[in-house]
């Protein structure tokens, strides 16, 4: 799997407006930055829209209530990929309700 952009709404340290990354035109790409930046968060961003599922977040009954960002009541991410030549386009999305 070959990731090719990533958009991310409310996501952890990714707020509002929906933050695009475009990966495409890179061969090789390296995460840096001081913590607390997003590093982290991106990769968590790629696991929850394959999977559903990222880190763990004690105290939370929904792990996806855990990764939206404080105060917010929706998240988002879309992810761009490329695997065995062909492009997918995956997109989840989680609402809080009351």
């Amino acid at each position: 799997m070959i990731p090719l952009k990533i958009e991310l709404k409310n996501f952890l340290s990714y707020s509002e407006p929906i933050q695009k990354i475009d990966f495409s035109g890179h061969d090789l790409i390296c995460f840096s930055g001081k913590n607390g930046n997003g590093k982290s968060a991106l990769l968590d961003a790629l696991t929850w829209a394959l999977w559903g599922q990222a880190r763990k977040i004690s105290g939370t009954i929904k792990a996806d209530a855990g990764l939206m960002q404080l105060g917010k009541t929706q998240m988002m991410v879309s992810l761009e990929f490329l695997c065995n030549k062909n492009v997918y386009r995956v997109r989840r999305e989680y609402a809080k309700t009351y």
